[in-house]
């Protein structure tokens, strides 16, 4: 089942990974997390969405 997140969620994920004491795919692997769409996410997480596209906050 896909678990739906917010941007607070994702930001707070995000930060979470500086704590956790293993690989990307571990942390991923803990959070039942795509390793793609954590990349996607950490990529994205310094943007905003806005009706035009993306822009960094």
């Amino acid at each position: 089942m896909k678990t739906h997140r917010t941007a607070a969620q994702w930001l707070e994920l995000l930060q979470q990974r500086n704590n956790f004491k293993g690989t990307n795919i571990e942390f991923c692997q803990h959070h039942n997390v795509a390793i793609t769409t954590y990349y996607k996410r950490k990529i994205l997480g310094n943007y905003v969405h806005v009706s035009e596209g993306y822009f960094r906050n």
